[in-house]
């Protein structure tokens, strides 16, 4: 776990934790990478712009389970995306 992370709630570390004990390093490293394109879309109404937030969110609790986004883009690269 990255030693540096954000502050979650105690919800977010459950599921923090569950992401590390569920998934594996490479597949969440995927995951963060959709969810982080995701959250680059330009959303007009407002459930869009929640959503947005959700998804950066999510995006940087996928990254912090596996340390960070530099180690994302490695997991990411070994496995060619």
């Amino acid at each position: 776990m990255n030693t540096n992370q954000p502050n979650y709630s105690a919800e977010g570390m459950q599921l923090l934790e569950a992401i590390q004990e569920c998934l594996s390093p490479h597949t969440t490293a995927l995951v963060a990478a959709c969810v982080r394109e995701a959250g680059r879309e330009k959303y007009e109404s407002d459930e869009g712009w929640e959503a947005k937030q959700g998804a950066q969110w999510f995006g940087e609790l996928l990254a912090d389970a596996i340390g960070g986004w530099d180690a994302q883009a490695r997991l990411a690269s070994e496995i060619g995306i």
